[in-house]
């Protein structure tokens, strides 16, 4: 997995070095606390490289027991809306991983939905978010729906390059009865 890791940093430091590309990267720290009180932490990495109507993407997970890594081309069809598509590796015996993922904004709204399958199965995540300023602090509130963890409510702070949300009480859609939660911690230099 280092090596899926140094190969992606590699790729990305070649795509930024166009002084005509934009480039985005967001580091963050994600942690879901099951019904029992347990932590799971994941560090999560995604960096978008933009050159007019088309781009390159790429995205790292890392969890306690699970890691992933996937790279592909990023598609900016009209404005505030870019789709990527990427293959890449995870931690099983059949790496092979593909990743579909849609972001859209516009005004004060935005959407992220991405699905995977590869080896250990299909996966899912959705954030829908509306941004709103309290003072000099930068709210949102919103959903998230994640496979394995739940759907609910979403809220989030930003201040400069940090931001932090929570997402209090998500209800296991494949476990009945369960409550799950989620915080983050996000870094956007």
């Amino acid at each position: 997995m280092r090596n899926i890791v140094a190969f992606l940093v590699s790729l990305l430091v070649v795509a930024s070095a166009n002084a005509d590309a934009q480039t985005s990267l967001t580091v963050s720290s994600q942690n879901k606390i099951d019904s029992e009180g347990k932590i799971s932490p994941t560090f999560w990495a995604t960096s978008t490289t933009k050159y007019g109507n088309i781009g390159f993407y790429t995205w790292y997970l890392s969890g306690e027991t699970w890691n992933e890594a996937v790279v592909g081309p990023a598609f900016f069809p009209v404005k505030g809306v870019e789709v990527d598509v990427a293959v890449g590796l995870e931690s099983d015996k059949n790496p092979l991983r593909g990743q579909l993922q849609v972001v859209a904004a516009k005004g004060s709204n935005s959407f992220l939905s991405a699905v995977e399958y590869g080896g250990s199965g299909f996966w899912y995540v959705a954030v829908g978010n509306h941004k709103f300023n309290v003072g000099r602090i930068k709210a949102g509130a919103g959903f998230r729906a994640q496979r394995y963890v739940g759907i609910g409510p979403r809220f989030q702070i930003a201040h400069g390059k940090l931001g932090a949300w929570v997402s209090p009480v998500m209800w296991d859609t494949e476990k009945s009865g369960v409550r799950n939660s989620m915080f983050g911690v996000t870094f956007s230099p």
